[in-house]
């Protein structure tokens, strides 16, 4: 759309100012020019984007670090130019002071393969380590172009942060016991070792062991503290025995934790990620079904129904049936249970051929199954209900 100035009557001239910074297309500035009585004049003026420029978008860094411990941080910024950026025609580059090596790093590159087109935003999402100073010290960063010859920086800078660098309290991960598979809400215990790396005794009131998962409590636990006259020293190793229970839901968790100075910052390294996979030992999955809608009084039907083995463990012979529903244990087929005719692996499917009788009164019956654990009771899916009309 056209951008309109207008010159004021009585005035000759008028200034204004134009910019291309986040254009992706010619624009037109129209000027017009209008007195009392005279014919109004108009001047179109195309404003064209720049080759090269940047919008800083967000970023995530925090304002306290602790002395050469190492921290995770990232920077987005969007290709409002008209090139697109590459792994070698665009980089971050640290500012204030330009190139500056404050945080362990002059700059940061974009992913081989990774391209930016003009209007696609970029996080820039790598780590930093704080200097070994107690200091406040700037964050800052910027787009520079790797021009032949001369490179150039382009665009906006992200907004400063100034950043305190505190010193005495620093962590090293040692080692970690948890479990890669875990039933939905089930508790169990887990392990984590780690070490004070730091100069200053952890004790219960200084430090503890933060989640870092997303929900903070999406295990249960916000945090660990060490119990009441623990006394960790420079050098000594704290082991973290705590209970976590699994989400509700059946998924993939991510499962990382890290030391904190209570009321301060984190410090130190995250525990590595552990993927935990969360899923019912006993589930299954309804597939498929045969059964006529409508019978005969007292006649004898053929059907099947289809489940898939969603759960981990195997079903076996003798301790797995399929079990009638609506309600539950009916015998309105003249069969409320049917054998598991083999083993069944989870990811496997079974089907479970049988007869049925047909009520000996007409009317419209419910015709549902599900599987059954011996010791365990129902689980899984309901298969499809389906209502079977009798007829005389």
């Amino acid at each position: 759309m056209p951008i309109t100035v207008t010159v004021p009557a009585g005035s000759t001239s008028i200034g204004f100012n134009a910019t291309a910074g986040n254009v992706l297309a010619d624009t037109t500035v129209v000027v017009t020019a209008s007195a009392a009585g005279q014919t109004t004049s108009t001047a179109s003026i195309t404003i064209q984007p720049r080759a090269e420029n940047s919008d800083f978008v967000s970023q995530s860094v925090q304002s306290t670090y602790y002395a050469t411990n190492q921290h995770a941080v990232s920077v987005t910024m969007k290709n409002t130019g008209t090139t697109t950026w590459t792994r070698t025609s665009h980089r971050l580059v640290s500012m204030n002071p330009y190139a500056n090596n404050i945080w362990g790093r002059t700059d940061v590159l974009i992913p081989t393969g990774v391209s930016v087109a003009p209007g696609q935003s970029h996080t820039f999402a790598f780590n930093i380590t704080a200097p070994a100073a107690a200091e406040n010290y700037n964050f800052q960063w910027q787009m520079r172009k790797l021009n032949p010859g001369i490179p150039t920086n382009i665009g906006q800078t992200s907004t400063n942060v100034l950043v305190s660098v505190l010193t005495g309290f620093n962590a090293e991960f040692f080692s970690q016991s948890v479990p890669s598979s875990i039933e939905p809400g089930k508790k169990v215990d887990v392990q984590i070792v780690m070490r004070n790396r730091g100069s200053t005794t952890w004790t219960f009131d200084n430090v503890r062991l933060m989640s870092k998962t997303n929900p903070v409590k999406l295990f249960g636990k916000d945090s660990i503290q060490l119990l009441p006259g623990d006394s960790v020293a420079p050098g000594q190793y704290k082991t973290f025995n705590f209970r976590i229970q699994a989400p509700a839901a059946e998924g993939d968790y991510d499962f990382k934790w890290q030391m904190r100075r209570m009321g301060v910052a984190n410090f130190g390294p995250d525990t590595p990620t552990v993927s935990i996979h969360v899923q019912a030992l006993y589930n299954s999955q309804f597939v498929s079904q045969s059964v006529p809608s409508t019978m005969q009084t007292a006649n004898s039907y053929p059907v099947s129904v289809t489940f898939t083995n969603t759960g981990t463990a195997t079903w076996a012979p003798g301790q797995y049936i399929l079990y009638s529903q609506n309600a539950p244990g009916n015998n309105r087929w003249r069969v409320n249970s049917v054998p598991l005719p083999s083993s069944v692996a989870p990811g496997a499917s079974v089907t479970f051929n049988f007869t049925v009788y047909a009520p000996i009164t007409p009317g419209t019956y419910n015709f549902q199954w599900r599987l059954r654990k011996s010791g365990t009771g129902d689980f899984g899916a309901l298969s499809t209900n389906v209502p079977v009309v009798v007829n005389n």
